[in-house]
């Protein structure tokens, strides 16, 4: 997916979602953006977009009239719900290494959510928007783990209880990791 391509995905995402900025969006625009984001559901690269898509700490993109618009959480939450319907059609034709990647990826998300950025340092709760995110990601994750473990991922538990400092999820003991990790 070139960048051309990935703007006008994020534009799609965008208008479909309604983020604040878009004003006086026409019909033929919003079926225009509706058949982008359908088409791009059968896009054979779309797993790999999507993957990068998550591991992106934002996803901005150039407005019609120059100004930049952040799509952020629509874009990682369309990206998500395209990796979970792979899940359910495509996942057993990938190879191992295919399956391990997309495995780290979800997990890696995960731990992007749950450490405090320097922004959301004050925050002591999660907004909204990234607890929606973090559902949506634990149910990739239990998906994954249903398919996967124990037999393909046997680093299941290690790879999500991890301590903040390894790379996981879990907040050591005494430790100010952010509001957004467990323990």
């Amino acid at each position: 997916m070139n960048e051309s391509q990935r703007q006008s995905l994020l534009s799609a995402i965008a208008i479909s979602s309604g983020i604040a900025g878009f004003t006086n969006i026409t019909p033929q625009q919003r079926a225009d953006a509706f058949t982008n984001l359908e088409q791009f559901k059968s896009y054979p690269g779309r797993v790999a977009a999507c993957v990068e898509m998550i591991g992106c700490d934002s996803l901005q993109f150039a407005t019609a009239n120059g100004n930049t618009a952040d799509a952020t959480v629509p874009g990682k939450l369309y990206a998500l719900g395209v990796i979970q319907e792979f899940l359910k059609v495509g996942y057993n034709g990938l190879n191992d290494s295919d399956r391990g990647q997309l495995r780290v990826s979800i997990v890696t998300a995960a731990r992007q959510l749950a450490m405090p950025s320097v922004t959301d340092a004050s925050i002591i709760k999660m907004d909204e928007s990234k607890r929606i995110l973090a559902m949506k990601i634990a149910v990739l994750l239990a998906d994954l783990a249903t398919r996967e473990f124990p037999q393909r991922w046997q680093t299941f538990v290690t790879d999500l209880f991890a301590p903040v400092s390894s790379g996981g999820i879990w907040c050591e003991p005494g430790a100010d990791a952010g509001a957004n990790t467990i323990g």
